[in-house]
């Protein structure tokens, strides 16, 4: 990981995504580009009085910010830039490489807000690299805090790109990783009205195949973990319940300080939008959320 893209507006709140997206560089040794947008109006007529002060005062901004970031080590470079907040993004993300963007979303509800057409929204349909969301009304981590990672997998081969993102941009090599495999409950409401004797043998059958299942799944994380983590801290997780509150429960069991789940390709952001699990994943955790889009695993690289 080379460059990571923060957007910024000027307020405490999008501030909030600094505090990981640092925290990122510094065990990558990655670079920090600080986007502030100003609208093409002020831009083009930057000779005016009111539009000079406010490019004046975003410049500032964007200085300041630049040099508290540099005296604490981290290598920065901010750009000023016309246009919307999600075209200034873009256009920085594609200008620098960059690897990563990671934004803050604002309010208590921000998240749910960035599914109905905000700029998260935008950046999400149409970035083409992974996108780090802060919940800016979430209570800030010490900044030495131990890197805890959550993995949601499910067996497909997609699910496990963000494990190897992990892997290959060596965000793993200091941190202890959580694969975390759910497995569905019986749907109860499905099954026939029968006697009592029959019922208990109903469910003791269901209980064999849910132990089958969950053996089947450690089995298939320990597989994972020995294939992508070999050196790494991790450990399996295999429970029964509801997939997306299982994943945002067991964040919290654990003390996640990131989550990380693949979806389905670029164009796969567009899901989240309409009830996916990782959209109501974004919409409850309280821990930032990494999302990457990939259409095959990377190879592994080992410690």
């Amino acid at each position: 990981m080379h460059t990571i893209v923060v957007p910024l507006d000027g307020s405490p709140l999008a501030e909030q995504a600094l505090l990981p997206a640092r925290t990122l560089a510094t065990n990558t040794q990655a670079r920090l580009v600080l986007v502030r947008a100003v609208p093409f109006s002020l831009a083009s007529h930057r000779r005016e009085t009111a539009g000079h002060a406010a490019l004046t005062e975003a410049q500032a901004y964007l200085h300041g910010m630049s040099r508290q970031l540099e005296d604490e080590g981290t290598a920065v470079r901010s750009d000023l830039l016309p246009g919307s907040p999600a075209q200034a993004i873009l256009f920085a993300a594609q200008v620098h490489h960059a690897d990563l963007i990671a934004m803050s979303t604002h309010g208590s509800s921000g998240i749910q807000q960035a599914f109905l057409g905000s700029v998260a929204d935008a950046v999400l349909r149409h970035s083409e690299c992974p996108v780090l969301l802060t919940r800016a009304s979430s209570p800030p981590l010490a900044p030495d805090a131990p890197r805890r990672i959550l993995v949601p997998l499910d067996g497909s081969p997609l699910s496990e790109a963000a494990l190897a993102y992990l892997t290959s941009e060596h965000l793993a090599d200091s941190a202890k990783l959580f694969l975390l495999r759910v497995i569905s409950p019986p749907a109860l409401s499905d099954l026939p009205f029968v006697s009592p004797v029959a019922a208990a043998d109903l469910f003791t059958r269901i209980g064999e195949e849910t132990n089958a299942e969950r053996k089947e799944a450690e089995a298939y994380l320990t597989s994972l973990g020995e294939r992508y983590l070999h050196g790494r801290q991790w450990e399996a997780r295999v429970v029964l319940g509801y997939t997306s509150e299982e994943i945002v429960r067991q964040a919290g069991v654990v003390e996640a300080t990131l989550i990380t789940m693949a979806t389905a390709g670029r164009h796969g952001f567009e899901r989240l939008l309409y009830g996916s699990v990782a959209g109501r994943v974004l919409r409850k955790a309280t821990m930032p959320v990494l999302l990457v889009h990939d259409v095959a695993p990377r190879e592994p690289r080992h410690a």
